[in-house]
């Protein structure tokens, strides 16, 4: 199983948005200036796989989320299917991101989302062997299709699985996102929803999952 959403002792109904990001830094910068009236409870999931359109140093936009509080996370070296590696290689992808952001930042990184959302039992056994936490989604925004604005806020905020502990998956490279995200934050936060980051939604102790990788406190 794997850490889907939560079911924390709360009063409050919480929401994260988790981000894939992307290194364009015009990407970037929108998408960062969209969330940065909201507390920078976003998670922002680090790949340092390498794409042809970089154009700025992925150590910059590290230290810059870094500095501006957000909470870092692990996305893997080479964004490949994590179940079809072997514990040492998964090991390796995994090292690999860690290692990196604690260099620049002196931030030991316990977040890790498999790519493609591909898991198995080897792959949380990995993730607990390093003391990383494995997170998932529950709310995928569909903002990787580019069906626009309207798409992405009706996508989320109507979502049939949206419920207290959602984690909302979105990407910083998708065409859409940084135009949607701040009407996708405050539509919930109408519905009545707080916006946390991941370290601060998950159980860390204590907990049991069920069958669908939702945590369950004990």
């Amino acid at each position: 199983h794997i850490d889907l959403k939560s079911q924390i002792e709360d009063t409050r109904d919480l929401f994260v948005v988790a981000c894939n990001l992307g290194l364009r830094l015009g990407d970037w910068n929108n998408l960062n200036n969209a969330v940065w009236d909201f507390d920078n409870n976003v998670v922002d999931i680090i790949t340092t796989k390498t794409k042809e359109r970089v154009v700025i140093p992925i150590s910059t936009m590290v230290k810059e989320i870094y500095n501006r509080g957000h909470d870092l996370g692990n996305h893997s070296q080479n964004h490949k299917e994590m179940s079809q590696l072997s514990p040492d290689k998964q090991m390796e992808e995994i090292k690999a991101v860690g290692d990196t952001v604690k260099e620049l930042t002196g931030y030991d990184v316990y977040l890790f989302r498999p790519p493609y959302g591909d898991y198995n039992s080897t792959v949380v056994n990995t993730c607990y062997s390093m003391n990383y936490y494995p997170i998932q989604w529950n709310v995928d925004s569909l903002d990787w299709k580019d069906y626009g604005v309207d798409s992405i806020i009706k996508t989320v905020t109507q979502h049939k699985a949206l419920c207290n502990g959602s984690i909302i998956l979105m990407h910083n490279g998708a065409k859409y996102t940084a135009q949607a995200l701040e009407a996708v934050i405050t539509g919930l936060q109408d519905q009545g929803y707080e916006l946390v980051p991941v370290s601060q939604l998950i159980i860390k102790e204590n907990f049991h999952m069920d069958q669908t990788g939702c945590q369950i406190a004990d």
